[in-house]
């Protein structure tokens, strides 16, 4: 319709009725508080893990491939991860032909562990080391609280090391 151009057909009008602009008005209100809050896709998770390379190789001094990573957090939310010094502790996870297997830990945490906090919408990088050929794939724990254990975990994508 144009400005100031009235329409002959009676049913219909040019300004929508009350209680419509009300409901407009409430709902475009609930979505920008919404947004304004950082309400995420409850479908998504909290935290991610991402990777810049899937293929690695062993170095042949150590036998091992080195994994960078990136721990994201995709929340308006502080998240924490388990910690040991100033390194996150994440899983290993290898692809066999029974699904994914956690292989037998090499070595566990030697000196301070405790949660490592991940402010909204950060990012933590570190390196893992990796002794063994395959497909694998990394998980992290987090918890939602510092004092609670790690009780949601994500996999990230998964790698070949020859």
């Amino acid at each position: 319709m144009f400005a100031g151009v009235r329409s002959q057909d009676p049913m219909i009008t040019d300004t929508p009725p009350r209680g419509d602009a009300r409901t407009a008005w409430l709902v475009l209100t609930s979505v920008l508080v919404g947004v304004g809050c950082g309400v995420t896709d409850a479908s998504a998770p909290a935290l991610a893990i991402e990777m810049s390379t899937t293929a690695f190789m062993r170095v042949p001094s150590t036998q091992s491939a080195l994994i960078p990573f990136q721990l994201r957090s995709n929340d308006s939310v502080t998240v924490y991860v388990p910690g040991c010094g100033r390194h996150p502790v994440l899983g290993l996870q290898q692809r066999t032909s029974a699904g994914w297997q956690d292989p037998p830990a090499v070595l566990g945490c030697i000196g301070s562990s405790g949660p490592i906090a991940l402010l909204p919408h950060g990012v933590l990088a570190d390196t893992l080391r990796c002794p063994q050929v395959g497909t694998f794939r990394l998980t992290v724990a987090y918890s939602l609280s510092a004092s609670e254990a790690a009780n949601m975990a994500v996999p990230g994508p998964s790698f070949t090391v020859q």
